[in-house]
């Protein structure tokens, strides 16, 4: 549990006391997988033994993706399948997702994997899952925008933003609530 009192004697006059900045950093540590692979990164350059193929691919960046992509360590398959069983498991919890579009996601990975294999690779975001907002427009897929008013609605067009992804060959994974 985080302790928030002030540290004795450690504040300026003018702004009252300060927080003890490290138990703020270890809190942040225990729930944030952003902190905990910072730690292990440090820990790493230390001298420990952490290595980045410890990181499960659905917290892998974007960049440390693509690469693995690029050079055939791993598929858009595999990624994408790790991500939408990653989405399963929390979704309902978390209500992140407004639509998974996990059939749609499948099929886009299968089809970055033949490309990226037959040496017709894209670019960086090629066979890379990724989610947009529920305000783009995506063809044939409910597009709510977070109004009630617009539940039903499923435009006939992608917006320029999803367009891009998919001409980038990124795998998209579905539509991301608003907050």
């Amino acid at each position: 549990m985080l302790d928030l009192k002030p540290m004795a004697g450690k504040g300026r006059p003018d702004t009252g006391p300060t927080l003890d900045s490290s138990a703020i950093l270890a809190a942040k540590a225990r729930w944030c997988p952003t902190h905990r692979r910072q730690d292990a990164l440090a820990e790493a350059r230390s001298g420990g033994t952490f290595r980045m193929s410890d990181t499960p691919l659905y917290l892998k960046t974007i960049t440390e993706m693509a690469g693995l992509i690029r050079s055939k360590e791993v598929s858009p398959v595999e990624i994408t399948s790790q991500v939408l069983q990653r989405i399963d498991d929390l979704n309902g919890r978390y209500k992140a997702y407004t639509t998974v579009m996990a059939e749609h996601a499948m099929e886009a990975a299968g089809r970055a994997e033949r490309e990226i294999t037959a040496g017709s690779y894209r670019g960086p975001l090629h066979g890379v899952p990724i989610a947009v907002k529920d305000l783009y427009f995506t063809r044939g897929v409910r597009t709510m925008g977070g109004s009630k008013a617009l539940v039903d609605h499923v435009p006939e067009y992608d917006s320029t933003v999803v367009q891009r992804l998919d001409a980038a060959g990124a795998v998209l994974l579905g539509k991301l609530n608003l907050t």
